[in-house]
């Protein structure tokens, strides 16, 4: 039912959800002044809907962040006290009937009943957030939604909030979770419920697969629009072109906020390195700051696999994947290494990458295979996972600098130079008689 405040007529929307529906005049008159009033009559197999509980999950799954509040009537039943009323005596008693009276009124419990309550709850309590200004947002409002959405008790170990603009409009926050969930790479059950799609902060669902891909099914968040409609179903989402957009804006949303941790480390790395120089120690005597954790390694640990797979599946975004791409060294000493601060500390007279893959860094740091390389002071990338093998296959090269294995026969760890060359030449020129001999 419902009653326009400018009609003096009240209308009843009716039907039985078979297509087919009437409009007529309310034959009870104007009982609702002004507004919407909706009743539902459920079917005999449907009772679980009137359990409020029921009623309010699915609000809690749907609805929780819709801006309007929403009711859910609960009932309680309590024990209140039975309210007697006293006929005055006709006969006056004595005193010591009247004490007698007053002990066995002490040792009788009072009557009580069983009462009713109706109350109303409010359901949806969580407020989007994603619709406010991240400026105006605490980082303990951001953590405390992460636990909200994703059940888990460990704060993320990143975020990013954005509002995309352009040809499609979406708001979205996206999490790097603290720690990677076990079944991160078993995709024989849907652990791929990763981001939570709102269309105009009504919940669609977060059980579609294409919003993010495989290797990147460790992020968590949210995402709302306004220009998907509100009863899409799921085989329409998987050909909607605003969705396509919006699934290519999220991976390099993704790609940026991981790199912003590796920029975050770097920066920190500069800092205390201005920091430990002569003359930033004579003005910052006094100076004590919290010392920094680098953020980075404890990422690449966790989910360092799911960039080595996005090498292999996502050709689009290889190159911003290779930077992301962190490996130890002959020598790094332990830590890790991108490809780019290698080539940054390359000799001119080195043209290539060299690398080598063993099952562990053990076996690889005990290889025969680097004593050549220790010898001629060239620095050799260590990999120790069996995808590295892949990764190889998929990016020949970074820089300009082709990636080469240490255990490739006749590999050449540096150029030699034209005096090198005129002495190879005129080796070659004074054995040539002999291995001519050798091979008639």
């Amino acid at each position: 039912a419902s009653k326009h405040d400018d009609d003096e007529k009240q209308w009843v929307w009716e039907s039985t959800a078979d297509g087919n529906f009437f409009i007529y005049e309310d034959p009870r008159g104007n009982t609702l002044g002004r507004g919407t009033e909706l009743t539902l009559e459920l079917k005999k197999d449907a009772d679980e809907y009137l359990d409020a509980e029921k009623l309010k999950g699915i609000v809690k799954q749907y609805s929780e962040f819709v801006h309007f509040p929403i009711y859910v009537q609960t009932t309680t039943t309590e024990k209140v006290p039975v309210e007697k009323t006293e006929d005055k005596p006709e006969e006056k008693k004595d005193e010591d009937a009247e004490v007698k009276d007053e002990d066995e009124k002490k040792e009788k419990e009072p009557e009580t009943k069983e009462v009713t309550k109706y109350n109303w709850e409010l359901a949806n309590e969580n407020k989007p957030i994603w619709t406010r200004k991240p400026a105006d947002i605490e980082k303990d409002e951001y953590h405390k939604f992460f636990k909200a959405i994703t059940k888990e008790s460990d704060d993320p170990m990143y975020y990013t909030h954005f509002n995309a603009e352009g040809e499609v409009e979406f708001k979205s926050i996206m999490y790097i979770p603290g720690k990677a969930p076990f079944n991160l790479f078993d995709h024989t059950q849907n652990s791929m419920t990763n981001m939570r799609l709102y269309v105009r902060r009504v919940f669609i669902t977060d059980e579609f697969k294409d919003l993010l891909p495989r290797y990147l099914n460790f992020i968590r968040g949210v995402v709302d629009s306004d220009d998907l409609p509100l009863n899409v179903s799921r085989e329409l989402l998987q050909e909607n072109r605003i969705l396509k957009i919006i699934k290519k804006k999220l991976i390099r949303k993704a790609l940026a906020m991981i790199k912003e941790i590796a920029d975050e480390d770097d920066k920190a790395k500069e800092d205390e390195e201005d920091k430990d120089s002569e003359e930033n120690k004579e003005k910052k005597v006094d100076e004590k700051k919290e010392e920094y954790k680098p953020k980075y390694p404890k990422f690449w640990d966790e989910f360092g696999k799911n960039i080595r797979l996005g090498l292999i599946e996502d050709s689009t975004n290889r190159a911003r994947l290779t930077k992301l791409l962190r490996y130890q060294t002959s020598k790094s000493n332990g830590k890790l290494t991108s490809l780019e601060e290698y080539v940054e500390r390359m000799p001119e007279d080195q043209k290539s990458i060299f690398y080598l893959i063993d099952e562990s860094m053990e076996k690889v740091k005990a290889s025969p295979l680097l004593e050549q390389a220790h010898e001629q002071d060239v620095e050799v990338i260590y990999m120790t996972d069996a995808i590295d093998e892949y990764v190889v296959g998929h990016i020949t090269e970074f820089s300009g600098k082709k990636l080469v294995s240490l255990a490739k026969e006749g590999v050449k760890l540096k150029e030699e130079s034209a005096k090198q060359k005129k002495i190879e030449e005129k080796r070659k020129a004074a054995w040539e008689p002999f291995t001519k001999w050798l091979q008639s």
